[in-house]
């Protein structure tokens, strides 16, 4: 079986739920806050990919392969910040 060290063990004799669940929707918050200045700084880093992508209509087959490749990146940087936002939001939802 395990050891349990005793010097290493907590023990709770009572927990406040509602102290509890306010950490957790703090911790949330927080991490959302995070994700959403996360992807407002890269896209203020990437707008010039932005740009370049609205320009690309008529200049397409002369884009360089090594920008498509990171152009996609960015996109799916982004795309990734957005689905955690939302996952976080749906915690948030769930914690309320």
């Amino acid at each position: 079986g395990k050891q349990h060290n005793p010097a290493s063990m907590f023990y709770l004799w009572s927990t406040s739920r509602a102290k509890s669940l306010r950490h957790a929707t703090d911790n949330v918050c927080t991490v959302l806050l995070h994700m959403r200045l996360r992807r407002q700084h890269e896209v203020e880093v990437g707008k010039d990919w932005i740009e370049r992508a609205k320009e690309a209509g008529a200049i397409d087959e002369n884009e360089n392969e090594a920008d498509k490749v990171n152009y996609t990146r960015f996109c799916q940087g982004l795309e990734r910040l957005d689905i955690a936002a939302l996952q976080l939001d749906e915690t948030l939802m769930v914690l309320k």
